[in-house]
């Protein structure tokens, strides 16, 4: 028989199982965390989540100054098929001005997802119609046996309405690139546009408290209203690409298309573009944007949003990260084919933005 272990020995074993034990409990914690870290970066619902959720904050800026805007938590995720709270008053407002029969599929997609939020999400296409004057038209005999029928709302303009709103606006476009100062003005002038639409009566009726804008060349890869509800709970006043808003500087193309009333309400050193192609704005912020644009404040577009929301105290937010694919950007020769992006939209396993899809 050996003779039995030495103190020191058994201290020994005693140590290496208390090791063995604290090692167990850091990969169970570490377990979690990763649980918890992709279930956030993929936006699982919250039935797959063993604890309680908390996603860190989304950075917000007031004035410049940063503060924190909280997302949707994953824990208050939808149930599958469950009605959805898309916040109250919200509006989802499609920009377009040639559809082929992809994009009104993917309008009637999108009909239907607002439906199936509780209020329902209000539906608007705004349509340029400079260049094609039957668009509305033709949409509404290809959605006609559709069930979204009637239920999509339609404001229509062109440039001759842009320019007797907007007088001021003509010579902002001759200061921009030459390529597009043939176009129509609604290309890189969306806020005037965007300004006709609130002005509308139906759309004063809505006492809207939020509105989404889009390019009907965006496409998402889940119902529509994935995306909308998953920020009803973020009080931010503007929210745009996760890029946020850069200075405006001699590099950016568009720097000189701004009307001196524009350059009045917006100093040089708080002049920001964003990419635009989704954006959500707070309704006291569009009427802010169209009182400066009545006075006859005009710049591109991408611009607006940033420069008014640090110049009149409203608060930034950004989408998150989880929801942009590959490409989603303004260079068009990085566009997705529509039969691509249906293979996208097969394969995927959670919501992402995609632009241009065309």
């Amino acid at each position: 028989m050996e003779p039995p272990p030495a103190p020191a020995e058994r201290g020994g074993v005693r140590s290496v199982a208390t090791g063995v034990l604290v090692l167990m409990a850091l990969l169970a914690s570490l377990s979690v965390v990763l649980e918890t870290s992709w279930v956030g970066n993929h936006n699982i619902k919250a039935e797959a989540v063993k604890i309680p959720v908390q996603l860190p904050p989304r950075p917000s800026l007031r004035g410049g100054k940063v503060t924190l805007v909280r997302p949707i938590e994953a824990s208050a995720a939808p149930k599958a098929g469950a009605v959805r709270d898309a916040g109250n008053r919200t509006v989802l407002l499609l920009r377009a001005h040639k559809l082929n029969d992809d994009m009104i599929k993917r309008l009637a997609l999108y009909c239907s997802s607002c439906q199936s939020t509780s209020p329902p999400v209000s539906l608007w296409l705004s349509l340029d119609t400079t260049a094609v004057a039957h668009e509305r038209e033709r949409i509404l005999n290809a959605t006609r046996d559709s069930p979204c029928a009637g239920i999509i709302n339609y404001h229509v303009y062109s440039s001759i309405d842009m320019r007797a709103a907007f007088p001021k606006l003509a010579e902002v476009k001759m200061k921009g690139w030459k390529k597009w100062r043939g176009m129509s003005l609604a290309l890189g002038y969306h806020t005037e546009a965007i300004e006709l639409w609130r002005r509308d009566p139906r759309v004063q009726a809505l006492d809207a408290k939020w509105v989404w804008i889009m390019e009907l060349d965006v496409g998402f890869t889940a119902p529509i209203a994935d995306l909308i509800t998953n920020y009803s709970d973020t009080a931010t006043d503007f929210i745009t690409h996760r890029t946020g808003c850069k200075l405006v500087t001699k590099d950016w193309l568009h720097r000189f298309a701004i009307s001196p009333e524009y350059a009045g309400f917006v100093p040089k050193d708080q002049r920001h573009y964003s990419l635009e192609m989704t954006q959500r704005f707070s309704m006291p912020m569009l009427n802010e944007i169209g009182r400066r644009s009545t006075l006859g404040a005009h710049a591109w577009s991408e611009q607006v949003g940033c420069s008014t929301a640090k110049t009149a105290n409203f608060t930034i937010g950004l989408l998150h990260g989880h929801h942009i694919g590959y490409p989603f950007t303004f260079r068009h020769g990085k566009r997705i084919s529509e039969p691509q992006f249906a293979e996208i939209f097969r394969k995927a396993k959670s919501g992402r933005l995609y632009h241009p899809v065309k």
